[in-house]
Parts: structure tokens; C-alpha cells; sequence
């Protein structure tokens, strides 16, 4: 059984959501730390960081910019790139 999505199947949309994720996450979270809920004030500190670089997107240094610039331009482009494709449907 083949689940397909406006002519898209499911595979594709899972490996766009890998490829995404990994680009876009996987170098932040190695450098900064992955965020968690716990109450102690290093997790606080880095919640906090990653909300001012990813929510606010206020990079304050090199390094900082080296990690928020490529994700955003990651998911940018992804999401400008996705209108062309929708014109190759008619074409195998």
C-alpha cells in the first residue's frame, strides 16, 4: 500500500523532512546543546539562547551567525523552491 499526497508519495515528504531537520538543526544543537524542559538555569540559559538566535534572530557574534544563517536559509529556500516544482507534476 502506497500512501501518495497531491502526487507526491509519502517517502519523498519523509526524506524533505530528514534533510530539513538535519540541516537545519542538527549543527545548532551539537554546538549550543539541545534545549530541555528541566528547571535548572544552565537548561534556562540554553532555552533562552536558542529562542534569541531562532525565534528573534539575533545572532550576536560570528559563530552565532554561523549556526542561524544556514538554517534559515535552509528553510527558506526550501519553502521558495517548492512553487517550481509543482509546475514538473505533468511531466514522469
Amino acid at each position: 500500500m502506497r500512501f501518495v499526497l497531491n502526487g507526491c508519495k509519502a517517502t519523498s515528504l519523509i526524506h524533505l523532512a530528514v534533510v530539513l531537520a538535519l540541516l537545519s538543526a542538527f549543527a545548532p544543537a551539537y554546538a549550543l546543546g539541545s534545549p530541555s524542559l528541566s528547571s535548572d538555569s544552565s537548561s534556562l540559559i540554553t532555552r533562552l539562547n536558542w529562542t534569541r538566535l531562532f525565534a528573534e534572530l539575533s545572532p550576536r557574534n560570528p559563530i552565532e551567525r554561523a549556526l542561524v544563517y544556514p538554517a534559515v536559509v535552509t528553510l527558506l529556500g526550501a519553502w521558495l523552491c517548492a512553487p517550481p516544482i509543482a509546475l514538473d507534476w505533468d511531466r514522469p
